[in-house]
């Protein structure tokens, strides 16, 4: 029977594993009853909740008394269980990756159906008002009964210190979807404006002060004794993400001066080395009290009508980018694989390089970073629609390693061409340093392009040390920019008045970690210096469990922990960006000149197809770099 399990399936692994095999096919009607049942039965086996989850998406018409059964206990599954207290509930974390990934659409159709099913609401269910709280920002017209923004709110208010470590992960995601989750975000900074003074009876956990001060509400423990912070670890228990929230909070806010001790320490359970690693984090200088100007009150109007200026014009249109004074001195450190490093320096030369004095160091490494010619890429690195189509063609109807077998002098030509060297890159950039390593040494042989682009960011910085600057600036080499709003000379005091690292994005949540942007970065040169120095800072401090820190360096996030431990503030800098830049194409006459030599006693059906359809390239189309929407992964 189609969208059934088979009716030989008698116990509980047949009947998943059948419902499994009619999923696989794209069959999901009928499975509404026996998933419900499934569920009913062991209420703490995750696997039919996943599997209705699935059904639930797939179904085409997912409606009767069946599907309001598996609905309200997918909505109703119990908070995570004892061997994975940080897992979240599985339809709430698929809507919530559904909004993340931009399926909106999909996230959109399954709240519709699962919305009725729900009605009245039971206000007294955590599992309704979490799966309130994520979809949210996509609810349909409301029928009769149905919630308002409001009664979300109260929900939210109401079932927000019981929300477990999985549960507070889904909805304050705002990272990268504030449309979708930053009313959340904003329930909870209206409900508790100073978190340093929440009072005891709201009954929060250390795992809920942490997300609160990640939200952006500020410090939570100012004390300068710790007296606040050792009063809420007197209540410490054996929870695993307590702890870890724990230890995190211990590392952020311990002062030496304080009653938090070894002895204290170790009455709670906790390792005394914990103050050990405190005592040893980098902190910023103290700052002196001078005015801060606000870099996001300028002109977005004259932002937005000179877009595409020159620099004659933007210096005319927006007049703050013209202070009177000196110009900060600006140690500029470029990182990672020269993609569109050319086309890129271009726009910096017009947005960047004239509002301020740089001076550039370099650290990067000899290949640019060009894509392979694999045919399943969306951008290939060739110049000429047509041979890159008859390419694609060609290449997956004979595979990738036949077309590096047949042709060689092509490959070696991508190869040669997508290679930097120092002598290059200081007489393009008028650059002081610049340091070009080979990617097949031997040293960064177990290197993940993670670790290849944190270890970039300390070199880099590690270049500018020998000269004084008002100011460090670390860029992508392949970061298009657009237009600046603000002035160097705010920016600088911005700078002296807090440590704050102005980044393209802001400190902000994915679920559970803690991100901030990590293709651009300004700020003083001792904030700057914690910054770059996460390649080495930060795997020592995930060795600790601490809560939200992966195990190994990570992209936004590793640079995020590093400088939020250390007391950084890490805000959006004002400053219009252009695309991430792909490397230039091959130009077509050397593709024509490889082809050629490749194919030079073969000549078959292939040969001649790519010959003319580069040949038909040929007619006056030019090499250019690709705008890359997507960046791919830094190195």
């Amino acid at each position: 029977m189609s969208g059934s399990i088979p009716e030989s399936a008698t116990g509980r692994a047949e009947t998943l594993a059948g419902i499994e095999t009619a999923l696989a096919a794209g069959q999901a009607d009928g499975l509404a009853g026996p998933l419900a049942g499934l569920i009913a039965e062991d209420p703490a086996d995750p696997r039919p909740y996943r599997l209705g989850t699935r059904a639930l998406g797939m179904a085409r018409a997912p409606t009767g008394d069946d599907w309001t059964a598996l609905i309200r206990l997918l909505v109703g599954q119990q908070a995570p269980d004892q061997q994975a207290p940080d897992r979240p509930r599985i339809l709430h974390h698929g809507l919530a990756s559904l909004l993340t990934s931009g399926s909106r659409d999909t996230a959109r159709r399954m709240t519709a159906t699962i919305l009725p099913a729900l009605m009245p609401i039971d206000a007294t269910s955590q599992g309704v008002a979490l799966l309130l709280m994520v979809t949210r920002s996509i609810l349909p017209s409301r029928p009769p009964g149905a919630p308002s923004q409001a009664d979300i709110t109260a929900l939210h208010l109401r079932h927000f210190p019981a929300l477990s470590a999985g549960d507070l992960a889904l909805p304050y995601s705002v990272m990268f979807n504030a449309a979708a989750f930053g009313a959340n975000r904003d329930d909870l900074l209206a409900r508790y404006p100073d978190p340093a003074r929440i009072p005891a009876d709201d009954r929060l956990g250390l795992r809920h002060i942490l997300l609160l001060d990640r939200l952006g509400a500020g410090p939570v423990f100012t004390a300068p004794d710790n007296a606040d912070l050792a009063d809420r670890l007197c209540g410490l228990d054996d929870d695993d993400d307590e702890r870890a929230a724990a230890r995190l909070l211990i590392l952020r806010y311990w002062r030496a001066s304080g009653v938090l001790d070894a002895a204290t320490l170790t009455d709670l359970g906790l390792d005394p080395a914990l103050l050990t690693h405190a005592a040893s984090l980098p902190r910023p200088a103290p700052r002196a009290r001078v005015h801060a100007p606000d870099l996001q009150a300028r002109p977005r109007k004259a932002l937005r009508a000179t877009q595409n200026t020159g620099t004659t014009l933007l210096r005319m249109a927006l007049p703050f980018l013209n202070r009177p004074g000196r110009k900060p001195r600006v140690a500029l450190c470029v990182s990672g694989q020269m993609r569109g490093y050319r086309a890129a320096l271009d726009t910096w030369r017009r947005a960047l390089l004239p509002f301020a004095e740089f001076d550039i160091h370099i650290h990067t490494w000899s290949r640019t970073g060009r894509a392979a010619p694999h045919p399943f890429r969306a951008v290939l690195p060739f110049e000429g629609p047509r041979f890159c189509a008859e390419w694609r063609r060609i290449g997956t109807l004979d595979g990738y390693e036949t077309l590096q077998a047949r042709y060689p002098t092509l490959f070696a030509a991508l190869d040669s061409t997508a290679r930097v060297d120092a002598k290059t890159l200081q007489a393009l950039y008028g650059a002081r340093k610049v340091v070009v390593e080979d990617d097949d040494d031997p040293r960064f042989a177990g290197f993940t392009n993670q670790d290849r682009m944190h270890h970039k960011i300390a070199a880099a910085h590690d270049l500018a040390q020998d000269s004084d600057h008002d100011l460090v600036l670390r860029l992508r080499p392949d970061l298009s920019l657009k237009l600046p709003g603000f002035s160097w000379p705010d920016l600088h005091r911005a700078c002296l008045a807090r440590p704050v690292i102005f980044a393209e994005d802001g400190y902000g949540l994915h679920y559970r970690a803690l991100m901030m942007g990590d293709q651009m970065a300004v700020g003083a040169p001792d904030v700057m210096a914690i910054h770059a120095a996460t390649a080495r800072t930060y795997p020592p401090l995930a060795a600790l469990d601490l809560a939200g820190f992966p195990p190994a360096l990570t992209g936004h996030v590793s640079l995020a922990g590093t400088c939020w431990l250390a007391g950084i503030t890490v805000t959006k800098l004002p400053f219009r960006r252009g695309p991430l830049l792909e490397s230039e194409t091959l130009p077509a006459t050397t593709i024509r000149a490889a082809l050629e030599t490749d194919a030079d006693r073969r000549n078959d059906a292939h040969d001649r197809v790519l010959l003319t359809a580069v040949a038909r390239d040929l007619t006056g189309q030019s090499a250019r770099p690709l705008d890359r929407k997507t960046s791919p992964t830094e190195t």
